[in-house]
């Protein structure tokens, strides 16, 4: 099955009603990336070949999203976390109906306008503890 990239969404916990989750409006395009660190125990005995310790590393998760600068309630609350140097109870939802949820610390916020475009946004997000998976039903 295909899933639809706008389905793709980007959500951020709502602190007044615990949760429950409120998409960042404006985004898009946003991504997500799994990351799991190798450790390398490759020594004189390897026979020249690399040896990666299994069941070991860091693992995190990176994201990042663009789009335009709003007034809706998710990108506000989101500008409020980085200025507060907060870190966000955060999820992405697929269409196919994966979650990926976790604390992240944003480590960029970028805004930007032209004369005669509308303001946009970017920004960049590195999970901060355990990121729950829940597979497609």
């Amino acid at each position: 099955m295909k899933a639809c990239g706008k389905a793709f969404l980007l959500q951020i916990e709502d602190p007044d009603s615990s949760g429950t989750f409120i998409d960042v409006s404006g985004v898009q395009a946003n991504s997500l990336t799994l990351n799991d660190e190798a450790v390398d125990v490759t020594d004189k005995g390897s026979a020249d070949n690399r040896e990666l310790l299994p069941g070991c590393g860091l693992r995190s998760m990176s994201m990042s999203a663009n789009g335009f600068a709003n007034n809706g309630v998710g990108f506000k609350k989101l500008h409020a976390k980085f200025i507060a140097r907060q870190h966000p109870l955060m999820r992405v939802v697929s269409e196919l109906g994966d979650i990926y949820r976790g604390t992240f610390k944003i480590t960029s916020l970028e805004r930007g306008g032209e004369t005669g475009n509308a303001e946009t946004f970017s920004i960049s997000m590195e999970s901060s503890g355990a990121i729950t998976y829940t597979p497609m039903p």
